[in-house]
């Protein structure tokens, strides 16, 4: 590249690489099944790391509460998120 010549812009890179990979008719498919791995794994690590008894533990120790949901009653956390 010159002095003179602007630099290729996104597209064209991008357009370049795919043609590079052989990715160039599978983008949007690839696209949709790392989207689907993202939320699939964000799903799965807070199922897995989020305790019920230990959050509701807290908000009443720390005098926490759900707005609409009155004070004392016991309906369950786990009711509450999955509404």
């Amino acid at each position: 590249m010159t002095t003179n010549q602007k630099p290729p812009s996104t597209k064209t890179r991008l357009a370049t690489l795919a043609r590079k990979t052989r990715l160039e008719g599978q983008t949007a498919l690839l696209l949709g099944v790392f989207i689907a791995l993202i939320i699939f794994f964000a799903y799965f690590y807070t199922a897995v790391t989020f305790n019920t008894s230990d959050v509701a533990d807290n908000m009443k120790k720390f005098g926490g509460f759900i707005p609409g949901i009155r004070p004392g009653t016991h309906i369950g956390l786990p009711v509450v998120i999955n509404d």
